[in-house]
């Protein structure tokens, strides 16, 4: 019996051992799982905090290139600054000087990259992560024409993350990606409208109401007015050079520091309304002088009435040059070639430049029957595209602008729409050039205004740019006051102009003569496109080239 007793304790006992044994090995088994588990979890939180930190390092030089810069080099009017990176090839020291806030660090210049370490980040006790961006040249610099400079570049982002437990680490690299900075003259095209002061050339005050709307940047070197609510709408930002602006308050006008007043006049602005801003100077005289001299090419100016384009008598090498007041008619002819009717006193030209050919057809008969014809277009001496000059007035601009011509049209005196001033395949409600068309217009008046005549239709529309900017220039529209309303102006481009003219009236109940404003912002203007010559200002801007906000492709090291 105790034999029996003494194999079952000991056989007891062996199963204990065993069940020991397995217990241990289940218990380090789990112990080594859950470590394995944690060093997986760690590792991808690791990499989580390392991708983190490359996200940051692209919102970075992001934020460098198209706000830093871009307000740094805002603030330039010597061209030389910029002149003098081209002519040593130094891009680096260009991105180093530029590209960075106040208070901030700048780029670091080692041998042939520049590098800018992002101050690490540290999340508690979890873990950090530290970035590091690394731009080299893609290429030289180039001044590809005047006032305009291309920095051209590659980059690349690294990125670590670090998990405090365990001290594990995983390093992310961007795969390569490139972007091209272009600083150049700002153009007055940018704006949807520019005003010296926004009053007409007699005082008046001009109201912006509810009858009126802006798609793109607006500024005065003075003061805004708005009225009434629901008011205006502007969906770029507003700026003005006075502190104060003026609201209608039901009939009695106050100046107040505000977006709105009360809940009586309360427009709306998408993007804000900047006031005690710095001013802008429009372009003086001598610019005429300068644009003159690109339709002239060298040549001297015509001493009696009519209708010239300039050539040496078998190229043309110039632009289109009126003496005397005129009417230009833009149109399309055979095989849509561009085709002008220009009637200065009891001369009519009809002129037709086919692009296929590059040569350029006038018809002085109407007869449909070229009576000389010459190689090349009237693009000016600086071949930027056509341009027509009066020096004298044009009387009654219309037609449509075809699909493959930018130009300009300009008047030395005043210069009157008569009709309809369109682009070539243009749908309403789209971005210009959506359907594969490049057209685009200028309109200025150097010494006068620039008018919408009596004569155009209900709901006219005006594509272009339009510029008056000598002293007491407005763009406005004939008997505004007078008859009953005519329904909108659409203008689709913008306006720079020295005084704000009159397109209508009305009162607390809506419109009452002439035209509501509705002027539709061509967005190419924000990306550096302008009409051929048309002025620039003396400050300069930035763009890129949209390398920056290309797909993020990141891959583990």
């Amino acid at each position: 019996m105790l034999r029996k007793k003494g194999v079952i304790l000991i056989f007891s006992c062996m199963i204990i051992i065993v069940l020991l044994i397995i217990t241990g090995a289940l218990f380090l088994s789990s112990v080594s799982e859950k470590k394995v588990s944690d060093v997986e979890k760690a590792g991808l939180q690791a990499m989580d905090l390392a991708e983190a930190g490359a996200f940051q390092g692209v919102t970075e030089l992001r934020k460098r290139v198209k706000k830093d810069l871009s307000d740094r080099v805002g603030s330039e009017t010597n061209s030389a600054v910029f002149q003098a990176y081209i002519t040593t090839g130094d891009s680096l020291s260009f991105l180093r000087d530029w590209a960075y806030a106040t208070g901030n660090p700048q780029f670091s210049i080692s041998g042939s990259k520049a590098s800018l370490l992002i101050t690490p980040l540290s999340l508690s006790n979890k873990g950090s992560f530290s970035t590091n961006i690394e731009v080299k040249k893609n290429g030289e610099p180039t001044n590809p024409s005047a006032y305009v400079y291309e920095f051209p570049y590659k980059f690349e982002i690294v990125s670590s993350g670090t998990i405090t437990q365990g001290d594990i680490s995983k390093n992310v690299r961007l795969a390569k990606g490139q972007f091209k900075i272009t600083v150049q003259r700002g153009s007055f095209a940018r704006f949807a409208l520019f005003t010296e002061h926004h009053k007409t050339e007699g005082g008046t005050t001009v109201w912006f109401s509810e009858n009126t709307n802006f798609t793109g940047p607006v500024s005065t070197n003075e003061r805004f007015s708005f009225a009434n609510n629901p008011g205006s709408t502007f969906t770029k930002e507003v700026r003005q050079v006075e502190d104060t602006a003026r609201f209608y308050n039901n009939g009695s006008p106050v100046l107040v520091n505000s977006d709105h007043y009360l809940t009586r006049d309360v427009p709306t602005f998408q993007e804000g309304f900047s006031r005690g801003v710095d001013p802008t100077e429009l372009p003086t005289s001598v610019t005429e002088s300068d644009m003159k001299a690109q339709v002239l090419a060298g040549q001297a100016e015509p001493g009696s009435n009519g209708i010239y384009i300039v050539n040496d008598g078998t190229n043309v090498t110039g632009g289109i040059y009126i003496r005397g007041n005129s009417t230009v008619s833009m149109g399309l002819g055979a095989g849509n070639n561009p085709k002008y009717t220009i009637v200065q006193g009891a001369s009519t030209n009809n002129v037709v430049v086919n692009y296929a050919t590059n040569s350029t057809e006038i018809d002085t008969n109407s007869d449909g029957v070229a009576d000389e014809t010459y190689v090349g277009t009237p693009d000016g001496a600086g071949n930027e595209g056509i341009i027509i000059y009066d020096r004298g007035s044009i009387t009654n601009l219309s037609g449509t602008v075809q699909q493959d011509t930018q130009m300009t049209v300009a008047s030395s005196s005043d210069l009157v729409i008569g009709g309809n001033v369109m682009y070539q395949d243009y749908t309403a409600g789209s971005t210009p050039n959506a359907n594969g068309t490049t057209n685009l217009l200028g309109i200025i008046s150097w010494g006068g205004d620039v008018r919408i005549g009596a004569g155009c239709p209900n709901n006219v529309n005006i594509h272009g740019i339009v510029m008056a900017p000598a002293d007491g220039g407005e763009f406005k529209v004939d008997n505004y006051n007078t008859g009953s309303s005519k329904g909108t102006a659409t203008l689709l481009g913008g306006a720079i102009v020295d005084y704000y003219g009159a397109f209508g009236t009305f009162d607390s109940s809506g419109p009452k003569t002439g035209y509501g404003r509705n002027f539709v912002y061509d967005p190419r203007m924000l990306s550096g496109m302008a009409p051929p010559y048309f002025p620039v200002t003396t400050r300069f801007v930035s763009s890129d080239d949209g390398g920056l906000s290309n797909k993020l492709i990141w891959k583990e090291e």
